[in-house]
């Protein structure tokens, strides 16, 4: 019998500590050598040509544990489930705050200090900005096998406080003006029903190894914007494509693209008029609010947006990072049924 992977909860968390552009543009005036290199730096331009308002910044006691583990809770009691009916946690991070233990590890940890529960099998992934996606592939994996029936799946990044070369000349601005810091986390649970029509059904990962375009090195994200545009956006034109193409899907079909929030001219240019030619309102949008929270960015679109989410509706998503990756997930959305 066939067993569908349906995402039953969702949660974020976000820092306390709000950062507006105009913030950003301060702190990168006060490090520019230069007058030519200050009147270049833009509040307004950060807005019109990224899309980004505010983001949020992590201080030293806001961790990717406790981030993550606030995010945990949240989506815990959206599915209306405790932390003894996990099976597994994959935690998903670039920007982990030890090399070990793993984050999942730490944040089982903090949920352990909050709720009851036991031994759980904790593992991290990094895949930078595509690690909703390759998680969800590794949970859905675990349960189409039998192996495991609930799996959270938790993600932090903290680019924005942790890993900015605000001195830099070229990537301090290519790079402050894009992060924020957040986290997200999922709960994943099979259902062997064949009923069920709902949950994860397709996907297509995809990788390339090139750590010149965008990498973290020496501790701080250096990236060439330019090629690192491109590359999203042929990325992202290329596996919406294909994977709609192989579900016999149209764009008409599809109630909600769901795209990681790294720019919105990247967004524009997959989904517009010249790439899949989805409407606006197709393409909800957290980048405004939260900036790129890299690897956590999809899984907090979701949960942003989750109730707006209507049981049957199909969805596609994408991301595209470091590595470089790039990933798609054809789902159709589910949630609920463990409530019925």
């Amino acid at each position: 019998m066939a067993i569908s992977a349906i995402i039953e909860g969702t949660g974020l968390a976000l820092p306390k500590q709000r950062v507006t552009n105009e913030q950003v543009v301060r702190r990168l005036q006060r490090n520019s050598t230069t007058e030519a290199a200050r009147e270049k730096l833009d509040p307004d331009w950060i807005f019109s040509n990224i899309g980004i308002r505010v983001r949020h910044k992590a201080s030293r006691s806001e961790t990717n544990a406790s981030l993550g583990a606030s995010a945990a809770l949240s989506a815990l009691q959206d599915a209306n489930m405790s932390l003894e009916e996990i099976d597994y946690i994959i935690g998903s991070t670039s920007t982990p705050d030890d090399f070990t233990p793993s984050f999942a590890s730490t944040v089982h940890e903090q949920l352990l200090s909050v709720q009851k529960g036991g031994d759980i099998p904790a593992s991290d992934k990094n895949a930078a900005c595509s690690g909703t996606i390759y998680a969800l592939v590794e949970a859905c994996a675990y349960i189409k096998a039998g192996m495991y029936k609930t799996i959270l799946i938790v993600g932090c990044d903290r680019v924005f406080s942790k890993h900015i070369d605000w001195k830099h000349p070229t990537m301090g601005p290519a790079t402050a003006q894009l992060f924020g810091d957040g986290a997200c986390a999922l709960v994943v649970r099979g259902y062997a029903d064949s009923k069920y029509s709902f949950g994860i059904k397709d996907f297509i990962l995809s990788g390339r190894g090139n750590t010149e375009d965008l990498a973290g090195r020496r501790g701080k994200v250096h990236m060439h914007g330019g090629k690192v545009f491109k590359f999203a956006v042929t990325e992202g034109r290329r596996l919406l494509r294909e994977a709609m193409m192989r579900q016999g899907l149209t764009v008409h079909s599809v109630a909600w693209f769901l795209l990681h929030q790294a720019n919105k001219r990247i967004n524009d240019a997959i989904l517009g008029e010249q790439g899949i030619g989805a409407k606006e309102n197709q393409c909800p949008s957290t980048i405004d609010i939260f900036g790129n929270t890299a690897g956590s960015s999809l899984g907090m679109l979701i949960a942003h947006n989750a109730k707006n989410f209507k049981r049957g509706e199909k969805i596609m998503l994408f991301a595209a990072g470091a590595g470089l990756t790039s990933a798609v997930m054809y789902m159709v959305w589910g949630k609920g049924i463990h409530a019925t």
